[in-house]
């Protein structure tokens, strides 16, 4: 009833006995689908796949009081505390320091997770194994959410000017192929270069002579992506945009 509608393969997604119990295996892809489905509260293309509201709420919300980050099957950040799997005992603060508190994770065996950061609109999937015996490997967790907000363009560093902050990217998000560019008069020369990296650094698209407010932004996939613009003088100012 899930699968189907939401496009996970039931080639690659089954269900499989392993011993005494039953294991749901799954691609990263349609894992991500999952993740995809709770992320927009239950619903797919327009059609709400999940359509009990009030459990999807309780889903993420604390499900009783000895340990207020967990849910029902999800892990909650941003409680007052947590008890992991093992050692079974309260641990004061939330279960990902350096997560956003928002963030609520489906966290498997060794290290396997689906988690999800409403306020951010990022979404972290991960299959393998653990460096650890961490049942639901929490530590790695944090580890991985660490790297993920310490992200940055390393092409670029990012002007604190003032008088910058009056550039705009519209729209943003963006779901067309024009991106309009505001604010730039008086703040570069027509020679400006300006790049589109994505998380990791690498650069998609570069537009090394802005002749109009205008760009084409039809060669970049779907994602987030840093928007340096660099000056002759060595002025670099860089924007977030978000490409639906």
């Amino acid at each position: 009833k899930i699968r189907q509608p939401i496009g996970m393969r039931a080639l690659s997604s089954f269900w499989v006995a392993i011993g005494n119990n039953m294991f749901y295996l799954s691609t990263a892809r349609d894992m991500a689908r999952f993740g995809i489905l709770m992320q927009n509260k239950g619903i797919w293309d327009g059609d709400t796949i999940l359509r009990d509201s009030t459990y999807y709420n309780a889903m993420i919300s604390p499900s009783q009081n000895i340990n207020p980050s967990y849910g029902y099957l999800w892990w909650l950040n941003g409680q007052s505390s947590y008890i992991p799997p093992s050692p079974v005992v309260s641990i004061p603060g939330q279960f990902s320091p350096n997560a956003p508190s928002d963030v609520y994770t489906a966290a498997g065996s060794q290290g396997q997770y689906i988690s999800i950061s409403p306020s951010t609109g990022l979404m972290m999937i991960r299959q393998g194994s653990s460096n650890d015996n961490d049942k639901a490997a929490i530590n790695l967790h944090d580890e991985i959410w660490g790297k993920l907000m310490n992200l940055s363009c390393p092409t670029s560093t990012v002007s604190t000017a003032s008088n910058l902050h009056s550039i705009r990217l519209l729209p943003n998000p963006i779901d067309g192929n024009q991106l309009q560019i505001q604010g730039l008069e008086g703040q570069f020369n027509h020679s400006i270069e300006i790049s589109f990296c994505d998380l990791l650094g690498k650069c998609h698209l570069r537009v090394d002579q802005l002749t109009k407010n205008t760009i084409d932004i039809s060669a970049l996939d779907r994602g987030i992506y840093f928007v340096t613009f660099r000056n002759e003088d060595g002025t670099v100012y860089t924007q977030k945009l978000i490409r639906n």
